[in-house]
């Protein structure tokens, strides 16, 4: 008897079910296959290395832009209610950002291979440290009359393609971990606090690759809908502000420590302040690079962390956030 799980959808079956199974994503000089995965060497080989989607084999190209369209006739709908979507997430700071988005209408223009990290790299594959998963989606664009056994509202995937690439000896910053009222209780925390850092049993200057990441409380409440939510603009928003939150506690944590000033870069490379720093820093930053910006840990907390909020463009989150409900 096969243990293999499968995706159960209450929609009768289309030509766009397995639409996306040719496609891959070419990351570097790897190659990652729908629905599989790849490892990458080290942090630094990820941070650097191109990505692209390719949506099909050479020769089948004009075939899988044809089955789009018959499946956007056969769904009965506009080709414009229909589209591609790719969304980036890390477990590293629990990021996901959109990095391609085309309705059918535009197919004229889809190019066979796109790239996803040309200009701003997105900030998942940024990090470094915990890889990247990247999931492509034929999706409705806008909610369109309901039918038996047909996809009707706004954001219903009609195929999915998911892809993982990982990094060598990687870990994540930190744990989720929901705060409800006990984990308050036990705490000592107020009935309204929404998120906790737990650093009492982490040394921030210590090598981090073989401990527990810190427990990071988050609302058990904000943390469900978070996880239900997790590609829209709102809950974007809400989990780059808590991965600042995370790296804000860390670096304080840091400037209060006396023996910092002692330190140099390659002392805290491998902690959970230099993997805080070399993400700040960006791929291409030198050593010097990120000396100074540990030396300015200590002298300036708070620019560390301005320069933390750009690296994880909270902003555009939060802009993005605000003119969905505009």
């Amino acid at each position: 008897m096969s243990s293999e799980s499968r995706i159960v959808r209450p929609f009768r079956s289309t030509p766009l079910d397995k639409v996306l199974n040719s496609t891959s994503v070419l990351f570097g000089d790897q190659v990652c296959e729908a629905d599989a995965g790849i490892t990458v060497a080290d942090p630094e080989s990820f941070a650097r290395r191109s990505g692209q989607i390719v949506w099909a084999p050479e020769s089948e190209f004009e075939d899988f832009k044809r089955a789009l369209v018959l499946g956007a006739s056969d769904l009965d709908v506009e080709p414009s209610a229909l589209g591609l979507l790719a969304v980036a997430s890390t477990s590293y700071i629990k990021r996901s950002e959109i990095v391609y988005h085309r309705p059918l209408s535009e197919l004229d223009d889809l190019q066979r291979v796109t790239s996803i990290t040309d200009g701003q790299r997105p900030v998942p594959f940024r990090t470094g440290f915990h890889g990247a998963t990247l999931e492509v989606y034929v999706l409705l664009l806008r909610q369109v009359e309901k039918r038996p056994l047909r996809p009707w509202r706004k954001g219903t995937w009609i195929s999915r393609a998911k892809f993982r690439i990982d990094v060598e000896k990687g870990a994540a910053l930190f744990r989720p971990i929901p705060l409800d009222d006990e984990a308050r209780e036990r705490l000592g925390l107020p009935s309204g606090a929404v998120r906790y850092v737990d650093l009492d049993d982490h040394d921030v200057l210590a090598p981090f690759e073989d401990s527990e990441p810190p427990r990071f409380y988050i609302d058990a409440d904000l943390l469900n809908r978070l996880g239900a939510h997790q590609n829209s603009p709102a809950a974007r928003a809400i989990q780059a502000q808590l991965a600042q939150d995370f790296i804000a506690a860390v670096v304080h944590r840091a400037a209060g420590e006396a023996q910092l000033d002692t330190h140099a870069w390659e002392d805290v490379e491998s902690s959970l302040l230099g993997r805080v720093l070399r993400f700040t820093a960006g791929s291409g930053a030198s050593r010097d690079d990120r000396q100074l910006l540990l030396k300015q840990v200590k002298d300036n907390a708070e620019r560390t962390l301005a320069r933390t909020e750009h690296a994880i463009d909270v902003r555009k989150a939060l802009i993005d956030s605000l003119e969905a409900d505009s």
